[in-house]
């Protein structure tokens, strides 16, 4: 192992640890039996061991200088402060997993370096502001996990931007506004969890045509309009398609007759002029001409049983 890799891992040991002894009692971290905890090495092409894997400890700066770091994973460590800048400068990084500690802040823009990076998660902290605006330059993500962190901000464009993307997770996260258009364009997305955020407007058209997608939670939101899915893709995801808990949402008739499964939303009505409207159904979804048919049957009953 380089010198200066073993002096970055002596200084993390170090933050972590009163035990000053890991260089005297192991001063090779990558040596084969070495008790060095959550450190996995690989040989590189320039005939010294590398760390290729890192799963303990805090986040010190330093942590920029192991360079050929492909996964780096903290999570659950109860780990506070903030993403260091210098996690920019793992530029072989293939996952990042941070999630369900207590980080705080934003993310930083270095991280827009990181094209080899394919899987982020970053769930379960306390991370808010604006995501970076380099994000669409991680071509090779394909999954981002973010959910339960109190964002409070738009959904960002530029996730759409990423083509390889097969889930996207930003769940119970304060997002407002709409929901992109873009958003459609991710021709490769199995997963789409939006729910319990404060997204208004419509569903867009577009996510009809998401033809691999599986799982597609949008609910608890305040999402309005016409379900625009036909009869197939409403079948293709049975009950992995959840839409409730937003009232001004309403499902077209034709789909509702054909699609048995429950997706969370009530029937659309017919106004005057043919267009379908939301409306309102009794409590126990019972329709008008229901009671009506009901109250006929009443009073014949009662009439039959007057002559008798």
């Amino acid at each position: 192992m380089l010198p200066s890799e073993s002096e970055t891992l002596f200084k993390i040991m170090d933050s972590m640890s009163s035990d000053q002894s890991w260089r005297v009692s192991s001063p090779d971290p990558c040596k084969p039996g070495s008790s060095w905890p959550g450190i996995e090495c690989r040989l590189g092409l320039d005939n010294h061991f590398h760390v290729s894997r890192l799963d303990f400890g805090t986040i010190p700066f330093e942590l920029g200088n192991l360079k050929n770091l492909v996964v780096l994973d903290l999570s659950y460590n109860a780990l506070t402060g903030v993403v260091p800048t210098s996690i920019g400068q793992l530029g072989v990084l293939q996952k990042l997993d941070l999630s369900s500690n207590s980080l705080m802040g934003h993310i930083p823009d270095s991280i827009e370096k990181l094209s080899s990076l394919a899987f982020i998660a970053l769930s379960n902290n306390k991370l808010n502001g604006n995501l970076p605006t380099g994000l669409s330059k991680l071509q090779n993500l394909q999954y981002f996990i973010m959910d339960d962190n109190p964002m409070n901000i738009p959904l960002p464009v530029e996730f759409g931007k990423l083509v390889k993307l097969q889930e996207l997770r930003l769940a119970n996260s304060g997002y407002l506004g709409t929901i992109p258009t873009s958003f459609s364009l991710l021709s490769n997305l199995t997963t789409l969890s939006l729910q319990n955020n404060r997204l208004i407007g419509e569903i867009p058209v577009g996510f009809g045509s998401l033809s691999h997608i599986y799982h597609l939670n949008l609910s608890r939101n305040l999402l309005g309009g016409i379900v625009p899915f036909n009869t197939s893709f409403l079948k293709r995801l049975g009950r992995n398609l959840d839409l409730s808990g937003n009232p001004g949402l309403c499902l077209s008739p034709n789909e509702a007759y054909n699609v048995k499964i429950g997706v969370g939303v009530s029937v659309c009505g017919t106004s005057k002029n043919g267009s379908l409207i939301k409306k309102s159904q009794a409590s126990h979804g019972f329709s008008k001409p229901f009671f009506i048919f009901s109250g006929l049957m009443f009073l014949g009953l009662n009439y039959i049983i007057f002559l008798v």
